[in-house]
């Protein structure tokens, strides 16, 4: 996927997205902390926040390595930023299951398909780095699954609470769509198939009978 000197601006590209998306994750985390029911779940949190922060940190460097004079305005900050203000619009409303599922579950679980991909291709081509690259790839899927068990024990039972999640994650997964039609080129550049992503996606979402609102 990567090394040929044509797809360095593009690679920069995607490394973009994923910084952009670690600051709102940086963010969330963050403020989440603040709102935690108990220390061990303040901790966790607390952990992530640092995390993403480092994430987006090496994003940040490789995208300027790959393109030292930077990749110019992206449509995709646009989309980051509303999807960071529906969270912000969450932690206000201090509705922390809509958080768990606007950020660790959606966007995480969107981030840790896209890393899995670009990791698969890294790999092909003896990119290297494999030590940072799984590190960044297992902390992902450990907020994802954070997010699943935490939401999962405070739906149960709770239908009404349910169905208002249901109605608040077609708001997050639209701007989901509206990133993956804007990186639709940047897909077909690597060839990689857009619709796997939003199957993958799918998959990664509880079954809040909202599952079909994303679509390609």
């Amino acid at each position: 996927m990567f090394i040929k000197v044509d797809e360095y601006k593009q690679a920069a590209r995607l490394f973009s997205f994923l910084m952009l998306g670690e600051q709102v994750a940086q963010y969330c985390a963050f403020e989440q902390a603040k709102h935690a029911e108990n220390k061990s779940m303040q901790k966790f949190l607390k952990s992530q926040a640092r995390q993403e922060n480092y994430h987006r940190i090496i994003f940040n460097r490789g995208m300027l390595m790959l393109s030292p004079k930077g990749i110019g305005r992206d449509p995709i900050e646009k989309q980051m930023f509303d999807y960071k203000k529906l969270l912000s619009e969450a932690i206000q409303g201090n509705n922390f299951a809509e958080t768990l599922l606007g950020q660790q579950i959606i966007l995480e679980g969107l981030g840790e398909i896209v890393l899995t991909r670009i990791d698969e291709g890294m790999t092909i081509r003896k990119f290297g780095f494999k030590k940072i690259r799984h590190l960044i790839l297992n902390q992902e899927h450990a907020h994802h699954e954070f997010g699943l068990r935490k939401l999962d024990v405070l739906i149960q039972g709770n239908q009404s609470l349910k169905q208002a999640l249901a109605r608040r994650a077609e708001d997050y997964l639209e701007l989901v769509q509206q990133m993956m039609i804007n990186l639709q080129h940047l897909f077909d550049y690597f060839n990689h198939d857009a619709s796997q992503y939003h199957d993958d996606l799918l998959q990664k979402i509880p079954d809040l009978q909202a599952r079909e609102m994303l679509t390609v």
